[in-house]
């Protein structure tokens, strides 16, 4: 859509709103990122998981 807009054949609000719906885009992928690591989290935990510090499990 740059290219687009730098060539002339497309206006600035087009390109603007194409960069927001792409910005609306990548924050949304971030936001299910997000989610999918505390539910893998969630997960280990409900399993039994748990955190050991390096000390420890270097001990065991």
């Amino acid at each position: 859509m740059q290219q687009q807009y730098q060539a002339g054949s497309t206006g600035l609000l087009a390109w603007l709103i194409a960069e927001q719906q792409a910005m609306q885009s990548q924050v949304a992928l971030l936001g299910a990122q997000s989610r999918l690591l505390q539910h893998s989290v969630a997960l280990h935990k409900a399993l039994g998981g748990g955190w050991l510090l390096l000390e420890q499990s270097e001990n065991n």
